[in-house]
């Protein structure tokens, strides 16, 4: 029986040691525009998941500030989904 591969720690790439002002503005801009997971837009900007989880603990700038710019865009995103959601509520109702 063959063992599991294991994956192995990589170097830690100049990202990882803290996000960048372009980074949290793109993931900003990535949930605003609907994706719902913080952790899945930072993946997608090349940010591994434990890495982001450390970043999400961290105190202190630039951690803080990418927290608040998490919790707008979130906000922003439901306000735009709850305003589309009456719209559509709105319509439906004027067809029957």
């Amino acid at each position: 029986m063959r063992e599991p591969i294991r994956e192995t720690p990589t170097e830690p790439t100049p990202q990882a040691d803290a996000p960048s002002p372009q980074f949290i503005a793109q993931l900003a801009f990535y949930i605003r525009g609907g994706v719902t997971k913080a952790g899945v837009a930072a993946k997608s900007l090349g940010v591994p998941t434990r890495t982001f989880k450390l970043w999400m603990k961290r105190q202190g700038e630039p951690y803080e500030t990418m927290r608040k710019e998490i919790a707008q865009a979130i906000a922003h995103l439901e306000v735009t989904l709850l305003t589309a959601s009456r719209r559509n509520l709105r319509v439906s109702r004027s067809r029957t």
